[in-house]
């Protein structure tokens, strides 16, 4: 059960401290989109191989789901808005660093390797804490809202920063896109000072954490959430809709617009965003409630429904119908996203709330290579048969979620 207030999602912005994160995080998750685009289209620009490209792309993607753990444990030693505060300098460094390279010419490939490996070393550092700060600062009655604006934010920065990095490369060329994101990261992090410092009124103060070795540390988080069922089963939940609902959903969406639909790039675009406007509207909606009962069934019931719509999405007779089932399926996970976020902020405490939203973090991730093989692989025999197994894998997994076992 929960009750609805809309201004309820904009309330923790009124905690000062709270607004200067946000607007920091935003303006971080704004920089690291344009990144994301900069970086694609100077390793291509070097050397003309997509090969190249994919090896840049690959080596930030390695320690991120390698060291997330491990940001996790430094979470739960350390407090996350410093964390937050030394990872967006960092990022802002190495940004800066390549400009300075771009305009003196000096970039070479193995230049953007270093980049990406940093960059992806110091996000998995960033994303538990970014998720830890907030009940830091706020009371737990806020955490739903918050959860709801930070979500939203890396929404509409997924959007929105392809888009202006594209604008930039255009415009006023690749120097000054990183330029930007440089800038864009040390604004934000000058907005991080301040809240990494100040006391929320109504905020426990965080538990001292003994120091002990970060393995001891990871192995310790990895026993707390297999010694509790449900964060076991928020975890198989969101491990699964990754598998079966991000590799389907690019791969064979492009399948289905192109060769079932007729439409194109312009309907894979529409079915995409369909699914953003969709994950936008449940972020919001689930930001509103004030949870008074456990989210854990809701959470499964709403997997359940995710799996039917992945199952009708193959056999949709028009791209406006699937449209609607994606928007569909899109309110759902971002309802999941900020229940399974709060529900996890609050159980685990704050002796372990790094680690365990690291978990969160690694089962969102960590499958991501494995989905796309998966949608390729099924794909041979059909878009039907790929959303009809994505949603079977994902149904499973949700039955298997309500076990609790």
């Amino acid at each position: 059960m929960s009750s609805v207030e809309l201004s309820a999602l904009w309330r923790p912005l009124g905690q000062p401290a709270f607004r200067l994160l946000w607007l920091g995080k935003t303006l971080g998750l704004l920089a690291d989109n344009i990144y994301l685009v900069a970086i694609s289209w100077l390793a291509f620009e070097l050397t003309g191989s997509g090969l190249a490209l994919g090896g840049v792309l690959t080596v930030g993607a390695v320690p991120r789901g390698l060291l997330m753990l491990v940001g996790g444990a430094v979470t739960d030693r350390f407090d996350p808005r410093l964390l937050l505060l030394a990872s967006q300098a960092a990022r802002a460094v190495l940004m800066a660093a390549v400009t300075v390279g771009l305009l003196l010419g000096g970039v070479e490939l193995w230049h953007l390797y270093l980049l990406a490996a940093g960059f992806g070393t110091v996000d998995a550092l960033a994303y538990p804490a970014t998720l830890a700060a907030a009940p830091r600062l706020l009371p737990p009655a806020q955490l739903n809202a918050a959860n709801a604006l930070v979500q939203g934010a890396e929404q509409v920065a997924g959007i929105g920063g392809p888009a202006l990095a594209g604008l930039l490369i255009g415009l006023l060329g690749l120097p000054a896109t990183f330029g930007a994101a440089a800038a864009a990261l040390l604004l934000g992090a000058l907005l991080l000072v301040p809240a990494a410092w100040a006391r929320a009124d109504g905020v426990a103060p965080p538990e001292e954490i003994a120091a002990e070795p970060l393995g001891r540390a990871v192995l310790a988080g990895l026993r707390f959430a297999w010694g509790r069922p449900q964060v076991r089963g928020v975890l198989l939940i969101v491990a699964a809709l990754n598998l079966s609902g991000l590799g389907p959903v690019i791969v064979g969406g492009t399948a289905l617009a192109e060769s079932r639909f007729g439409a194109g790039a312009g309907g894979l675009s529409a079915l995409l965003t369909a699914y953003g406007v969709g994950a936008l509207l449940g972020l919001a909606l689930a930001g509103t409630r004030q949870p008074t009962g456990d989210p854990y069934r809701g959470m499964v019931g709403l997997a359940a429904g995710i799996a039917v719509g992945l199952a009708l999405i193959g056999v949709a007779p028009t791209i406006l119908v699937a449209c609607l089932i994606m928007a569909a399926m899109g309110l759902a996970v971002g309802w999941i996203t900020v229940d399974s976020v709060t529900w996890l902020q609050r159980d685990a405490g704050p002796a372990m709330q790094g680690r365990v939203l690291s978990l969160l973090g690694f089962a969102a991730a960590a499958l991501d290579p494995l989905s796309y093989a998966f949608a390729g692989l099924l794909l041979e025999r059909g878009p039907t048969l790929l959303f009809a197994a994505a949603g079977g894998l994902l149904l499973a997994a949700s039955a298997l979620a309500a076990t609790r076992r």
